[in-house]
């Protein structure tokens, strides 16, 4: 995106960017699983942790939203072009992609929030610790109740890139107390608090997040361009380096 270009698009006329904030009731969970297929193998051993009362934001943080953040000072521009949504008009309800690991955490900060620990997002992706494999229930993900690459000739569907926020109710997160989150898998990786480990040998067990050394950060919730359900499996665990910008990552945020 060129210099006219990005001028045009900050200058355009954006609504407050409000986040939805979304009550996740606290409690205990049994976070991981004990599959034997290699894709979970860094999600060993399970164990027990204990979740506080904490709010989550409803969608996906949207472009719309971080543009806020961007006019303010407070923010830098993700990367553009490509699948990235930053400066196209038509994405404003899309979610913000191409943004690396630092720059969700200052729009979580300028919000007066922070991003979820790992716990915390798995524990609310599972509508507060049910024992299930996806934000539903345990049928297998397909387009219908995710943003992801499939058939069935439902609008993005075809793995090509993100859709608007909330564009999959039927796949929602739900919550004793009547809350949801939209997107809770699929659509966009989403960055979490944790560097990343190869098992949860020592995780914390109070929801807290794992600290360590090293550029690797966790990712959760899968994104657009797969097939495989079990890539979008609330106990799937993805991982990239910290200053990397990537079209499948996003992010949302908690207090």
């Amino acid at each position: 995106m060129n210099l006219i270009t990005a001028l045009l698009f900050l200058a355009m006329p954006l609504r407050a960017g409000n986040v939805e904030w979304v009550s996740v009731p606290g409690g205990k969970f049994e976070m991981g699983t004990n599959e034997n297929s290699g894709i979970f193998r860094d999600a060993k051993p399970v164990h027990q942790v204990a979740i506080k009362a904490f709010q989550m934001s409803k969608t996906l943080v949207t472009v719309e939203q971080y543009a806020e953040c961007v006019r303010m000072g407070a923010c830098t521009e993700p990367a553009a072009g490509a699948y990235c949504n930053w400066g196209k008009p038509d994405r404003l309800n899309h979610p913000v992609n191409c943004v690396d690991w630092e720059q969700a955490g200052r729009f979580a900060a300028f919000k007066g929030a922070r991003l979820p620990t790992e716990a915390e997002w798995e524990y609310a992706a599972t509508g507060g610790g049910r024992n299930q494999k996806y934000p539903w229930g345990d049928a297998p993900a397909n387009c219908e109740l995710a943003v992801m690459r499939g058939s069935g000739g439902s609008p993005g569907c075809d793995g090509s890139g993100t859709m608007p926020v909330c564009s999959r109710p039927k796949g929602n997160a739900q919550f004793a107390s009547g809350g949801e989150l939209c997107d809770a898998v699929g659509n966009v990786w989403q960055w979490v608090q944790d560097h990343y480990k190869t098992s949860y040998a020592g995780a914390p067990t109070d929801g807290g997040a794992v600290v360590d050394i090293g550029p690797s950060r966790v990712l959760r919730g899968g994104a657009f361009v797969y097939e495989q359900p079990d890539y979008l499996r609330a106990d799937f665990r993805g991982s990239t380096m910290s200053f990397l910008r990537s079209n499948t990552v996003g992010f949302r945020v908690a207090r």
